[in-house]
């Protein structure tokens, strides 16, 4: 993650991060696939995520779209 960040630093670009609730993460891959970890485990994982994402944008720009409702904004 360390040389991606530098990349995306010296190149002024942007992280972009979609999230969801974590039920919702959790009924995605249940719906893809038929598997996924538990509530508890999607959760810890969303949370460690938002920690990354929330570090990386001390130093570089990161866009978080939360897709919870299924729905993303428009470019326009």
């Amino acid at each position: 993650m360390l040389d991606l960040d530098e990349r995306v630093i010296d190149r002024a670009g942007l992280f972009v991060h979609l999230t969801a609730a974590p039920p919702v993460i959790r009924r995605r891959l249940l719906d893809r696939d038929g598997e996924a970890a538990g509530l508890e485990e999607v959760t810890a994982l969303v949370t460690a995520y938002q920690r990354v994402f929330s570090t990386l944008a001390d130093y570089t720009k990161v866009l978080t779209l939360d897709t919870t409702a299924g729905e993303l904004p428009s470019a326009g």
